[in-house]
């Protein structure tokens, strides 16, 4: 094979020298290779969304911090519901639901989860503590052991916010009776026997 020119053959070295410079700044800028400093390749992986411990649920801190108050005579709450009308009357004139006030709420815990009831029982207090005016409870039979009997109802006739308390009944919205006024004894009316221990019923759907 003929010999090449000894420029020619400087030519070719010199782009040969230039092409693996390039290359190896490419493959540095690709996969920095120190090992120590700001350009370490970090062994540890990414971090991950932070999980929330099953069981876990916001305090009554929490909650008092993110809830919002109802508008006065808005206050819309619910036990024992069988049929939609009522509720569906006074949501679409605006009343707030707990849900409504404090979005955070979720009934997607176990109901076996002492802390989840808890936290439920909570929240539920914590909306009659806000609640202020005429107060409606839909309903469709009354028990002793609902959230409405044992947390609601108690915390809203403690209320001074509250003047008066009204029970619809839950297929028609304007089958009403009240159950409580301003100046009323603060005490259970027109419920099965209590006795003030435990009484959770929580086979249905919580929190009725």
């Amino acid at each position: 094979m003929q010999s090449l020119p000894n420029k020619m053959f400087h030519y070719l070295s010199l782009l040969l020298c230039l092409g693996l410079f390039f290359n190896s700044q490419f493959l540095a800028s690709a996969f920095p290779l120190a090992l120590d400093g700001a350009d370490a390749i970090s062994t540890t992986p990414p971090a991950t969304r932070d999980i929330v411990a099953r069981g876990k649920y916001p305090s009554e801190e929490d909650i008092n911090s993110k809830i919002v108050n109802p508008p006065k005579s808005k206050s819309l709450f619910f036990s024992k519901v069988g049929h939609i009308e009522a509720l569906n009357h006074f949501t679409d004139k605006g009343y707030k639901m707990l849900d409504h006030v404090f979005p955070d709420l979720s009934f997607e815990g176990d109901k076996n989860d002492e802390e989840f009831r808890t936290y439920v029982d909570t929240a539920s207090r914590v909306f009659a503590e806000r609640s202020s005016g005429v107060i409606n409870v839909v309903m469709g039979h009354e028990d002793a052991c609902t959230t409405w009997a044992r947390i609601e109802f108690p915390a809203l006739k403690e209320n001074s916010d509250v003047d008066e308390i009204v029970k619809v009944q839950d297929s028609d919205p304007n089958s009403k009776e009240t159950i409580w006024k301003k100046g009323d004894p603060v005490k259970r009316q027109g419920l099965p026997p209590w006795d003030g221990g435990e009484c959770l019923n929580w086979d249905d759907k919580p929190p009725f």
